[in-house]
């Protein structure tokens, strides 16, 4: 993980560690930004993106992540971007109708990444390779897809719509279509 954070400080100075924590900075503060101390660069700097670096196996993730794409100008390896969004979708769908103000954080950002991530794959002509993925079999992977989409449909989001389309290929998109989005869960206490 060090390596992979050393590597990414080095090709921008922007990212930078706070304590355990990894960041993207996008408005550093110019006086910061001249200092040595990474920690202060995040301290006094606005809109920091927090940047999960996560070992294969922690969390709910795939215990083999792959495939691998290697970035040609850094030489880093990633997760193949056409499973990228397939790593936010679980996590959005369990916590979606949550009232935690924590978990509503959680659950914003992730969409967040879901819409851009699906929106690069659009611009990169990339479709999501649900069959790849090791996390979830086929089937449920369609199944928070079609609930993300009917969360955008009731919203009517038609841009998100049409994104997720782009993104994936026809088989799959007419698959989704026919699977039942996921019952959101109840927030309110049981009865007695």
């Amino acid at each position: 993980m060090r390596d992979i954070r050393a590597q990414l400080r080095e090709l921008d100075a922007r990212f930078a560690s706070a304590g355990f924590k990894f960041y993207f900075v996008r408005e550093p503060d110019p006086h910061w930004q001249s200092q040595e101390d990474p920690e202060q660069l995040v301290k006094h700097s606005k809109r920091n993106v927090l940047i999960e670096t996560l070992f294969a196996g922690t969390i709910g993730l795939p215990s083999n992540a792959g495939p691998i794409y290697t970035d040609p100008e850094s030489k880093l390896p990633v997760l193949h971007p056409s499973l990228l969004p397939l790593t936010k979708i679980k996590r959005w769908t369990h916590a979606r109708s949550s009232t935690r103000l924590r978990t509503l954080g959680k659950r914003n950002t992730d969409q967040q990444d879901i819409v851009f991530m699906l929106a690069w794959l659009n611009t990169q002509d990339l479709k999501i390779r649900f069959s790849d993925y090791a996390g979830a079999d086929k089937a449920k992977l369609l199944r928070f897809m079609a609930t993300f989409l009917d969360h955008h449909k009731l919203k009517e989001d038609e841009e998100v719509c049409q994104m997720m389309k782009s993104a994936m290929y026809d088989e799959d998109w007419e698959a989704m279509l026919n699977s039942e989005p996921m019952e959101a869960e109840s927030t309110m206490p049981p009865a007695d």
